[in-house]
């Protein structure tokens, strides 16, 4: 896996810049071969790699919520349908027990009626 080794000359253009200039322009070695460059590229492949594996597990753990919080909504919505079932036949009873309880007012002001006229 070694790079080949990358040299960066300017045209000659008669001037001597000194070795400092030619220094600058060429590819550092380490004892391996391994150039500045190929060193930088690897780091960029580890770097891109801990980015994937950060997204990925970011995906999970939203995709893990998104499961429950579905199931909590599914949840909250069953309860929410047997509340509003139950809250009908309270008030379809409160309605026959006030229709009851008119009817025996009625019939208690008419029994009054009837014995004050007696």
């Amino acid at each position: 896996d070694k790079m080949p080794e990358v040299l960066y000359n300017t045209a000659d253009s008669g001037e001597d810049h000194g070795g400092d200039a030619k220094t600058r322009r060429e590819a550092q070695h380490t004892d391996s071969g391994d150039t500045a460059w190929s060193r930088c590229y690897r780091l960029t492949a580890v770097c891109e790699m801990l980015l994937c594996v950060l997204l990925l597990t970011a995906i999970t753990v939203l995709w893990i919520n998104y499961h429950i919080l579905k199931t909590e909504c599914s949840q909250l919505q069953s309860s929410n349908n047997n509340l509003t079932i139950e809250r009908d036949q309270l008030q379809t009873s409160n309605n026959n027990l006030t229709k009851e309880r008119d009817q025996l007012q009625r019939e208690r002001d008419e029994f009054l009626r009837t014995l004050c006229d007696l």
